[in-house]
Formats: C-alpha cells, sequence, structure tokens
C-alpha cells in the first residue's frame, strides 16, 4: 500500500508510518508547519495553517494525493479544514481514515465531514464516549537507553504538560509545595523547565521543549507526574516513562483498559493525589518492581510492529 498521514501529533503519525515502512508498505507523513516539538516529516507544506495561504497550493495536493492508496487524517476533520478540498475528490476505490487524539474530539473541533470516511479510528479509549471509533492503542518504540541517575541524591519528579490547565499543573505544583510545608523552596526557570527544589527532593516542569531535550530530562527522574485531570485515560507522557522503568502517578479509568489487565500507573485524583504522591516517595524499594512492569505493559500494550499490522488490517478492509 501507499499511505499518507497527514499531521503527526505527538509523533504518533511517524511512528506508524516508519513500522508501515518495516512492513513492506511505502508510507509518508505531511504537515503544516513544524512546532516546537521538532518531530521529523516527510513533507512541509508552509509556514502557515491559513486556510487562505493553502488554497493556491490545494489544486496541486489533490493531484498528488491521488497517488495514494489511503489517507491517515490525524486530529479529526475540522469544520474548516482546507484539505477538504483533497478528501472530497479523493477516488472512491481508495480510503480516507479519521484518526482522534483528544481535543479534537473531546472537545468537537475534528467532528465533521466524517461522512467522507471509511474508518474512524481513536488514540485513547475515552474519546469513544464522543465519536463512534476504533480504540488503537499510541504506538510506542521503547528507548535503547533505560532511565539514568542524575547528578545529586535528590529524589527527582518530573511533569511534562503540553497544556497546564488540561494536565493540572498548577494543582500539582500547590500539591508538591504543600508536600514540602514548612521547608525552604528555591525555585528557578531555565530554557523551558522550571525547577522547585526542596531539601532531598525536587520537581520539574518542563514545557515548549523539543522532544529530544524532554527525553533527556525525563531519563533523569525517578517519578513522573502525568496528569491529574478527569478526562479517563493515560497520556503519552505514560507511556514513555513506562517505558523507561519509571514510577508513574497519573489520573485514567482502569475500568476502561480491562482488556489489557492492570495498568501498572498509580492511580491518582484531585482528592488523593498529595496523599499517593507521599505514599510513593516513601515506598522507594517498590520502585524497581513498578518499572519493570511498566517496561513490560509498554511493549505488549503500545507494541509498534502490532498496532501498525492492526491499523493496516484496517486499510486493507476499507479498501476491499
Amino acid at each position: 500500500m501507499n499511505i499518507l498521514h497527514i499531521n503527526n501529533p505527538a509523533n504518533i503519525a511517524g511512528r506508524l508510518a516508519a513500522e508501515q515502512k518495516k512492513l513492506g508498505h511505502q508510507a509518508a507523513v505531511l504537515i503544516d508547519k513544524q512546532d516546537y516539538l521538532g518531530y521529523k516529516c516527510d513533507f512541509e507544506f508552509g509556514s502557515s495553517k491559513s486556510f487562505f495561504s493553502k488554497k493556491l497550493g490545494l489544486p496541486m495536493i489533490r493531484k498528488w494525493v491521488r497517488e495514494f492508496d489511503v489517507v491517515h487524517i490525524h486530529g479529526g476533520m475540522a469544520l474548516t479544514d482546507s484539505y477538504v478540498y483533497v478528501y472530497r475528490f479523493f477516488p472512491r476505490k481508495k480510503a480516507v481514515v479519521a484518526h482522534f487524539h483528544g481535543t479534537d474530539a473531546r472537545e468537537g473541533g475534528g467532528l465533521h465531514h466524517l461522512f467522507m470516511c471509511n474508518a474512524v479510528l481513536c488514540s485513547t479509549p475515552d474519546l469513544q464516549k464522543y465519536v463512534k471509533a476504533t480504540w488503537i492503542p499510541n504506538p510506542h518504540v521503547s528507548p535503547p537507553i533505560k532511565s539514568v541517575r542524575h547528578d545529586d541524591m535528590r529524589i527527582r519528579l518530573g511533569h511534562f504538560p503540553t497544556d497546564r490547565k488540561k494536565k493540572g499543573t498548577d494543582y500539582i505544583i500547590s500539591s508538591f509545595r504543600k508536600l514540602l510545608s514548612g521547608s525552604a523552596i528555591a525555585e528557578s526557570r531555565m530554557g523551558g523547565v522550571t525547577t522547585l527544589r526542596g531539601e532531598g527532593i525536587e520537581l520539574l516542569v518542563v514545557e515548549k521543549c523539543d522532544h529530544r531535550k524532554a527525553d533527556d530530562i525525563m531519563r533523569t527522574c525517578d517519578v513522573v507526574v502525568d496528569q491529574v485531570s478527569d478526562f479517563g485515560m493515560y497520556g503519552l507522557v505514560s507511556i514513555d516513562a513506562m517505558s523507561l522503568g519509571e514510577v508513574v502517578l497519573s489520573s485514567y479509568d482502569p475500568n476502561l483498559y480491562t482488556q489489557y489487565g492492570k495498568v501498572p500507573i498509580i492511580r491518582v485524583t484531585e482528592r488523593n493525589f498529595l496523599e499517593k504522591l507521599r505514599k510513593t516517595i516513601e515506598q522507594k524499594d517498590e520502585w524497581n518492581r513498578i518499572g519493570r512492569k511498566g517496561i513490560e505493559y509498554t511493549k505488549k500494550v503500545h507494541d509498534p510492529e502490532r498496532i501498525a499490522k492492526e491499523v493496516v488490517e484496517i486499510y486493507a478492509q476499507c479498501l476491499e
């Protein structure tokens, strides 16, 4: 098959395309514009997401896209999606697949023009409340290097929000301050990293950093806090941290993940987060055991080869 992925949120399209190539298919990733995360793509449309700046090039894209058997759209289809001009005239013997990753479904921004799609996918099970879709776990390539110890002996907590409000960042920082109530906390900011340092422990809040820098920082963490929210899913940060063998705290609904067994993430809510954080820090002797389970779980549930094969099977059904 000749597959085109459009958009690349959190490099999910990039990982799928890489695995699909290993399976013998041709796969490419097209984006509008590179963002601060810096994930690689095959084609970049231009320097602006404006409909008007795209419009002049759409006839060219429409002709080019017809060379592909499958167009896999990440992020759903917005009401004003200028690529609709491309999808609308895509040959019927070929396939259009929409893939939802979060806000696009929860806030409804990507739930338009789905009548054009042959299949609809979602990357976390909570999104099935908003759109009728097949859940495909996010693919993850296990890193060759696991966690590395940082320079001093402080316990290091890491938090890597893409959206402070949605990830509960302010609440997490406030809880960390309460954890160290009565102790001095030094705060510093440098290169997208805010560090809150107390006696024997520190919290690093990493924002707007290139993915390579964020990955390097995550490897030095002992415990990673993904989010405190009511979404019901665990995020890509949880997957990244589990693959490194690190302890992860995150809110999620275990009832959504029963088909894969128990998730080795310490489940937290806004009500119990501080208590769970304190208990996790006190039980350092459990960290290695939890970390091993996280590595095993990531390899089983988020195996990129298995997921790529499953997605290709969906393409094949669409093309029948």
